[in-house]
Formats: structure tokens, sequence, C-alpha cells
């Protein structure tokens, strides 16, 4: 059965968007306000109008009001350790400290909380 997305107690990385990619995400939902996306990265808050085009169970593509693409991934700790860590700040240290992808999700929700 494939999850909700997006999961707003997952970690994505930002795989591509107008902006950049290898961005951290957290916090993402698209029930805030009808027709926008609304995630933080590790600096501040983000509320894009846009609409989800395409999901599957660890994965979403949004199209944005200016047509730009956006593809949200979650992250598993696999994913990060092998990976991501080298996107944020003192992510060998962070690796180091979470075993499962839970922690890692809870590490981020409690260092950069709502």
């Amino acid at each position: 059965m494939m999850k909700k997305q997006p999961n707003n107690k997952a970690l994505y990385i930002i795989r591509k968007s107008p902006y950049g990619d290898r961005i951290l995400a957290l916090h993402v939902t698209d029930t805030f306000r009808e027709g926008y996306i609304c995630f933080d990265d590790t600096n501040r808050g983000h509320m894009i109008k846009g609409k989800i085009t395409e999901k599957d169970e660890t994965t979403f593509t949004m199209i944005d009001r200016n047509e730009d693409i956006w593809i949200f991934e979650m992250v598993t700790i696999e994913m990060f350790q092998e990976e991501a860590y080298q996107y944020v700040y003192n992510g060998k240290n962070i690796a180091k400290l979470c075993a499962t992808t839970d922690d890692l999700w809870e590490y981020y929700r409690k260092e950069f909380p709502m």
C-alpha cells in the first residue's frame, strides 16, 4: 500500500528544483494551504505554490506556478550515510549518531522544530 506523500515526519532530499538540488527538506506538507507545498530546510521555511504531479512510496514530483519541476525523495539512513551527509553542516557526525532512518528523521525534527 502506498503511503501518503508527502510525509511530514520524513526527511527529504530535493533532487531537482529551480534553486538547486541536494537540499534537505523537512516538515514537508501539501495540506497547509490549498495549492502550496510547504517545507523547511535547515535555514528557513518555504511555501511554494504548485501541485504534486507524481508520487510513489518514497518520492514525489511537483510543478510550481512557473512550471518548474521539483523532485523530493525520502532520505533513508543508508542514503544519508553514503551521500546526503555531505550537504549539511556536521553531516558526518549526524550520520554516526543515527542508526536507523527513524532515528535520522527524529534527529532532524528535534534539531529543527516547527
